[in-house]
């Protein structure tokens, strides 16, 4: 991982949304050059014909985002009091947490 140090804080084994056999890692991670809160790794050792992502390790960065930046896809962003209560049961919800309580 060039550029990325890092730390597993959790792993969703047998993760559903991928293919069977496959998990998915949550890291607190820092990137160089990027505000990064970490990322997730998909682990996939065997793709089945619809995983269309590299294997077997995905990297997919969960960035944070100062300021006032508009969405890019359907959605809306929500603020910090609503967020646990509406991603809290996300599998990438354990790097934010890392990041909201790890002291500054």
């Amino acid at each position: 991982m060039l550029g990325m140090s890092g730390r597993l804080i959790s792993r969703t084994t047998g993760a559903s949304w991928l293919p069977p056999g496959s998990d998915a890692e949550v890291w607190a991670a820092d990137i160089d050059s990027i505000d990064s809160v970490g990322f997730v790794r998909n682990v996939v050792p065997a793709p089945d014909s619809v995983y269309a992502y590299p294997t077997a390790w995905a990297h997919v960065p969960v960035l944070a985002v100062d300021g006032a930046a508009d969405p890019v896809v359907d959605g809306e962003w929500i603020d910090l009091e609503r967020a646990r209560d509406a991603l809290g049961t996300r599998h990438w919800w354990p790097v934010v947490e890392h990041r909201l309580t790890a002291p500054r």
